[in-house]
């Protein structure tokens, strides 16, 4: 996936390779904050700005990206689209003048960026990320056969603060029709679904009902007698959420010095307050960091260190 992309065409456009020399025809697509009110930067200042964004974007090994041109007007750049080529799991991403928004160039050109992808490139999935707020990107994204997979905070600089940000994917087998078939006769390959912490406690129970009455955590499982294994759960959704267990410490283990980070927002400031005025033990207070979060920490009674933290 390291040659240059190809040239695509489709009923009534062309795909032409993206480049640096097409940052002036690009400018104004990255300039005015109308026109991509949902992109994760600040609009460009000049055709510097964002030629330099091009160049970034060509940088990764993977990466594949081309300029939309219509048919009938072949010299004249309506939009780009393409894949990230970061390392993970391949991203796609598209933007086009808004005098060529609702007519199904979008949904065209995706058709034929994805199934280069799929077919020649051989990418086993694609993600999109989508700012929670633009549903014309979600209906493309749905209609292209994308599903929703999750979703996770992100800073927006446009807007000057955090959103989610919805998480869609495609699969290589579904774009070919093989939704139910595997891609090869060999096994399937193991899925990861998530990662659970698993804290090790002097007494399960007693650290169980610090977690459910100060921390706000819900108590899921709770076995033995005494207790030796206990489930703990705080989110909105069964598949969107945080989960811990607690387990007995062996006989003269040694006082963790680990932390777990957990992600939310909004409500930073709100739950601060509350751990506060519960007499939760504060470790670290709110405060703004230099990597761009605001976070604080608590400890449970097992000396575990819990660090809060939201985009700032």
């Amino acid at each position: 996936m390291d040659a240059a992309p190809t040239l695509l065409d489709t009923a009534r456009l062309h795909l032409q390779p993206l480049r640096p020399e097409d940052a002036p025809a690009l400018f104004p697509l990255f300039h005015d904050p109308g026109a991509m009110p949902y992109w994760h930067t600040l609009p460009h200042a000049s055709v510097d700005d964002t030629r330099a964004a091009i160049e970034s974007m060509l940088r990764p090994p993977h990466a594949r990206w081309w300029t939309l041109r219509t048919a009938a007007d072949p010299a004249r750049a309506i939009g780009f689209l393409g894949f990230l080529g970061y390392a993970g799991i391949p991203g796609f991403g598209y933007a086009v003048y808004a005098d060529h928004r609702s007519q199904g160039y979008v949904r065209e050109a995706a058709r034929a960026a994805l199934d280069e992808g799929f077919r020649q490139l051989r990418l086993d999935r694609v993600e999109l990320w989508i700012h929670e707020a633009n549903l014309p990107s979600r209906r493309v994204a749905e209609s292209l056969g994308f599903v929703r997979r999750g979703c996770f905070r992100q800073m927006y600089p446009r807007e000057g603060r955090s959103r989610e940000t919805w998480v869609y994917g495609a699969t290589r087998a579904r774009w070919l029709g093989r939704a139910d078939a595997r891609e090869s006769d060999a096994p399937e390959a193991p899925r990861f679904y998530g990662v659970e912490p698993v804290l090790a406690v002097a007494d399960v129970a007693a650290s169980a009902r610090f977690y459910a009455e100060q921390l706000g955590f819900t108590v899921e499982y709770l076995f033995g007698e005494p207790a030796s294994h206990a489930g703990l759960f705080r989110g909105e959704w069964s598949t969107q959420g945080l989960r811990l267990q607690l387990v007995r410490r062996g006989q003269g283990a040694c006082v963790p010095s680990s932390a777990l980070y957990l992600q939310m927002a909004p409500g930073l400031d709100r739950l601060y307050e509350d751990y506060r005025r519960k007499g939760v033990p504060i470790a670290e207070k709110l405060e703004q960091q230099p990597w761009s979060r605001r976070e604080f920490a608590v400890r449970d009674p097992d000396g575990h260190l819990l660090r809060f933290g939201e985009p700032a």
